[in-house]
């Protein structure tokens, strides 16, 4: 049977061996549930699922990354630097409120311990009361 279309982002699938039914030749991020997910990353996995295709493209873009770099991120086979951490928190924000939170702290494991990134947690708190 020859594989059809990505049912995400409707590229077409040029081969399957290797991959599992379904998955994106072109590794639709949508699609990173087929890989591990880094326990770390799980709020981040939750947020990318919750975008459409262009606004993975436009939160990349805000964040200073790619689309690849962030699947990279949700598979854990890189770590986000804590620039790009607070990037992707901002990029987040700019997104909007509809949209599950990203927080830094979940992104690196440098900013989960930071006494900055709490007080700018508690700034942020603030501001949306």
């Amino acid at each position: 049977m020859a594989p059809g279309p990505c049912d995400n982002c409707e590229s077409p699938h040029e081969d399957a061996s290797g991959r599992e039914e379904g998955e994106c030749w072109r590794g639709c991020i949508v699609h990173v549930a087929h890989a591990t997910v880094n326990p770390m990353n799980k709020k981040l996995d939750a947020f990318v699922h919750a975008l459409t295709p262009k606004q993975r493209v436009r939160f990349a873009a805000l964040a200073q990354t790619s689309v690849a770099n962030i699947r990279h991120y949700i598979t854990g086979r890189r770590v986000p630097s804590s620039a790009t951490a607070i990037a992707m928190e901002h990029a987040a924000d700019k997104l909007g409120a509809e949209l599950p939170s990203l927080d830094r702290r979940d992104l690196n494991p440098t900013c989960r311990g930071c006494e900055y990134a709490r007080a700018c947690l508690v700034l942020k708190t603030k501001r949306k009361d």
